[in-house]
């Protein structure tokens, strides 16, 4: 098979690919090139490409419709966003994703997120190297443990659980919000399901965010819901801007209605100087590094490896989407 793979692959896979079958390896991590449209549908067709594994790259209609070689699609992410998969499927594509690859990852930083704003570990750092160091700030540094407390999850998917799985060791109580999720589910991760979404927020003393971005979750997270929180609160964001109201969200920040915020997604990438979340002291900032581990890599590359020979041996695909 003529193998074209963009998606950053650990090479235990790629050379175990490379045995059996004719590969072209151009990581984009290292190209810093995302194609789509008839760019890409022109290098598909150079490289007569059987099997396309990507992560960035945008496949749309015009793509499936002039590449007569392409047989199958591997999406290096759960998300198949930059996928048009009704078109994948009139042209008898198949197509695959890679769910889970990073849930670990994320959890990890959710949980290291809510730590440090807790603790109020980014302050001391900057402190730190500001010179600033006063021998009283012990006194001034007071905050509050996770052990006893609740955090609230709105979305209970692949992160959400890996995150629950690590906070039941915190001796946290787990609340979880999402219609799709039966209780029994969330009861395997220790996590008690609440239906009513204001109900969650006002129990819990952390609100992690993560929703995936649909038409009803577009902007769910506003002040209608949010002002529900405690004024002892946290909010973390981990998944994606879109859910929410940004203006809501940094206004009651603003205005130091909940204790402070964590985020690592944003509606604007990257953050530019003069951005409303940079006026604001009580949230912390990441540069959207969730996912960003060598074992996500790993997981990804394990997925489409087994997915390529499933299909090689006329076997069951896993997560296959088309």
């Amino acid at each position: 098979m003529r193998i074209w793979i963009t998606a950053p692959f650990q090479h235990t896979y790629l050379d175990k690919l490379n045995r059996e079958h004719e590969v072209c390896y151009e990581n984009w991590f290292e190209t810093g090139i995302a194609r789509e449209g008839d760019e890409l549908a022109k290098q598909l067709n150079e490289k007569k490409t059987e099997i396309f594994v990507t992560e960035e790259d945008i496949v749309q209609k015009e793509v499936f419709e002039n590449c007569p070689n392409l047989k199958m699609l591997i999406v290096c992410r759960a998300s198949t966003s930059n996928i048009d998969l009704d078109a994948a499927k009139e042209n008898n594509v198949i197509v695959v994703n890679t769910p889970g690859r990073n849930a670990v990852g994320v959890a990890e930083m959710v949980v290291g997120m809510m730590i440090s704003i807790s603790r109020k570990f980014y302050e001391g750092e900057k402190m730190i190297r500001d010179g600033r160091w006063k021998d009283d700030y012990y006194f001034q540094s007071f905050g509050t443990e996770l052990d006893g407390k609740v955090i609230g999850f709105v979305g209970f998917g692949n992160v959400a659980k890996e995150t629950a799985k690590r906070l039941s060791v915190f001796g946290m109580k787990i609340l979880a919000y999402d219609p799709y999720v039966s209780a029994e589910v969330m009861g395997e991760y220790t996590a008690e399901k609440v239906e009513d979404l204001k109900e969650l927020v006002s129990k819990s003393d952390y609100i992690s965010n993560h929703l995936p971005v649909t038409l009803s979750t577009r902007g769910m997270l506003d002040k209608n819901i949010l002002s529900h929180m405690k004024s002892t609160a946290y909010f973390i964001n981990s998944a994606r801007a879109a859910t929410t109201n940004e203006k809501d969200v940094l206004e009651i920040l603003r205005e130091k209605k909940i204790a402070g915020a964590a985020f690592d997604v944003y509606g604007e990438e990257p953050i530019r100087i003069g951005s409303p979340y940079l006026e604001i002291e009580n949230i912390e900032l990441l540069p959207h590094i969730g996912g960003s581990t060598y074992n996500a890599i790993e997981k990804h590359s394990k997925k489409s490896f087994e997915a390529i020979q499933a299909f090689v041996e006329e076997k069951e695909i896993h997560n296959r989407v088309v």
